[in-house]
């Protein structure tokens, strides 16, 4: 097991504020941690989410600890408005309203509030410790208004340098209304924080090799032909953001590329798209193969028109110099020797064996 002894509230005291790029990171890290959690069937409440309780690893990646006050959510929804849990189970100034009454009844919107907590801790490098729950009205000083857990918490707010204005507000704001059934869950709050790290930090863009089905909640789905941005990376899985169907999650590593590490293909021939799934190319068009995993159509980008789809893998050729020789009226035995030769020397792909038997007659 991996030791780690830096907390994310040591670190704030040490550092201060990080750069966008790592407070989204951890963001998304710590999200993704409670969106499995939540997952679970039946579902897992933290109850105890504060700065004290996610460590970091060299790289600043988030870790969620503490697992001491969490528990299993094994009640029915009949259930959850008659049954009562422990009031205040975790840190005081991160706790929602519903949870410091007496006899309290909440579920995995109070972690959904404390991730909102963590966010203005971060983003202030301040303890949110709430003012007054309640205000004098100043226009009738015999009467009492109710203050927002937001404006309990404004002062902290003051301390982030875009104040208000910063684009994480308004999903903090969410995130700690004092009403749970106005909380967004943390499959929205997770793919949220990942569109927030897009604007901040672009990303690269990759693409999976082949399709993926997620094995646990915290995994993202994947298709061929999907473009998916990929956040600090590490070296087994990868934090993905897939553009094409806005899900968010890990990603086996070894399943995705960015563009420049695909394989580059020439076009034999001028073809128009013969499906709406079909890549139109013209002769001598250069392409990317994001998959090669169907024996007769590959899946690439057409490095011309920008345009990506499926085009019969006997279309193209996977080599310069064997689109050089098709031109050249090379009989195939002679090209796929020649590749073959070239391909000991230098690694090379050999001439496709389907386009050379295709091609038999030259």
């Amino acid at each position: 097991m991996e030791y780690l002894d830096t907390t994310l509230a040591g670190y704030l005291q040490k550092a201060g504020i990080p750069e966008p790029s790592v407070y989204y990171n951890i963001y998304s890290d710590v999200a993704l941690g409670l969106r499995y959690m939540h997952g679970q069937s039946p579902p897992i409440i933290h109850r105890d989410l504060s700065a004290n309780n996610v460590l970091l690893t060299s790289s600043l990646h988030a870790k969620i600890s503490d697992l001491g006050v969490s528990k299993v959510l094994d009640v029915t929804p009949s259930e959850k408005t008659r049954v009562t849990m422990t009031a205040g189970p975790g840190t005081h100034c991160y706790m929602p309203p519903e949870a410091l009454v007496d006899e309290p009844r909440y579920d995995t919107a109070i972690d959904v509030f404390s991730y909102g907590i963590l966010m203005l801790h971060v983003l202030s490098n301040d303890w949110p410790v709430p003012c007054a729950p309640t205000m004098i009205d100043p226009s009738n000083p015999n009467r009492v208004l109710p203050v927002t857990e937001f404006e309990r918490r404004i002062h902290c707010v003051a301390r982030i340098t875009e104040g208000i204005d910063h684009p994480a507000i308004p999903l903090l704001r969410k995130c700690i209304h004092n009403s749970p059934a106005n909380r967004p869950n943390m499959n929205t709050v997770t793919r949220l924080v990942m569109e927030l790290q897009l604007k901040a930090d672009e990303g690269k863009v990759y693409h999976p090799r082949q399709s993926y089905d997620p094995t646990s909640p915290s995994e993202v789905s994947l298709g061929v032909g999907d473009d998916v941005r990929v956040f600090r990376n590490s070296r087994k899985m990868l934090k993905a953001y897939c553009l094409t169907s806005g899900e968010v999650g890990y990603a086996p590593a070894d399943i995705l590329r960015r563009l420049e590490q695909c394989p580059r293909a020439t076009a034999l021939y001028t073809s128009p798209a013969e499906t709406g799934e079909g890549l139109s190319i013209s002769q001598g068009d250069t392409l990317h193969i994001l998959s090669l995993d169907n024996q007769e159509w590959w899946y690439g980008v057409n490095d011309a028109t920008g345009m990506t789809g499926f085009v019969p893998c006997t279309y193209v050729s996977e080599s310069l110099r064997s689109y050089r020789w098709y031109l050249g009226n090379t009989s195939h035995s002679n090209a796929d020797n020649l590749l073959k030769q070239e391909s000991n020397a230098t690694g090379e792909y050999t001439l496709d064996l389907a386009w050379a038997h295709r091609e038999s007659n030259l």
